[in-house]
């Protein structure tokens, strides 16, 4: 004869009273810290400042001037004296952490570095006054693309490449005019080594820049009274 075994029937439980649970009070909210767009970048640029070592990239006698990067920074190139007659100078590129030199030109003023990294362009004076030239990074021959006139007074970078490296910004002195207080700039096609005049709405214009996107071109001016 077995055993007999009975089973309960659990009995259901009843929901919570929502009377008996206890009160939450929310936290109230904190205001996140805000700052104007200045103070952001100008937060960004310190932060970024304090990670920047400053390491010469020449130690050579005399004067150095207009040093241009290549696109994937990894040469420099620069106009440079030689350490003897501050009045001559020639163009220069080296590899940054090496002090081997190749000198590519013995006359050159502003110079500027082609986005594709083929070619650098810089001004030099020859027989018409002064001229905007092409030459290769490794050395060669160079190539002449556009005459800048004469009595350029330099007052700042005066080569921009485009973005897409089709066009080059200069400043130009035109030949008929009779005062060196004239520049204006000049925009030269790459394809047909033609130049064709910005509006800038002043006589005196300096420094072109192009836009990262190539949109935009800035331009310093100065006015003709302060000579």
């Amino acid at each position: 004869m077995r055993p007999s075994t009975s089973y309960a029937k659990p009995s259901a439980i009843p929901p919570p009273n929502p009377l008996d649970l206890p009160l939450v009070t929310p936290e109230p909210e904190r205001p996140l810290p805000t700052c104007t767009s200045k103070q952001f970048r100008r937060a960004g640029i310190a932060s970024s400042l304090r990670r920047l070592t400053v390491v010469p990239l020449t130690a050579l006698p005399g004067n150095v001037w207009t040093p241009t990067f290549s696109p994937d920074g990894s040469q420099i190139a620069f106009g440079w004296n030689g350490g003897s007659d501050p009045n001559v100078g020639g163009l220069y590129v080296k590899v940054i952490g090496n002090d081997k030199l190749l000198r590519l030109t013995n006359n050159s003023g502003f110079a500027s570095w082609s986005p594709d990294g083929r070619n650098i362009a810089f001004t030099k004076s020859d027989s018409e006054g002064s001229a905007l030239v092409l030459v290769s990074p490794l050395g060669g021959p160079e190539r002449k693309i556009a005459n800048r006139g004469s009595g350029i007074n330099e007052y700042g970078p005066e080569l921009s490449w485009s973005p897409d490296g089709k066009e080059l910004a200069y400043v130009y002195h035109p030949g008929d005019s009779s005062s060196t207080n004239t520049q204006l700039l000049y925009l030269l096609s790459l394809d047909t080594e033609q130049g064709k005049p910005v509006k800038t709405g002043c006589n005196l214009a300096t420094s072109p820049a192009f836009s990262p996107r190539g949109d935009y071109l800035a331009r310093r001016w100065r006015s003709a009274a302060l000579g």
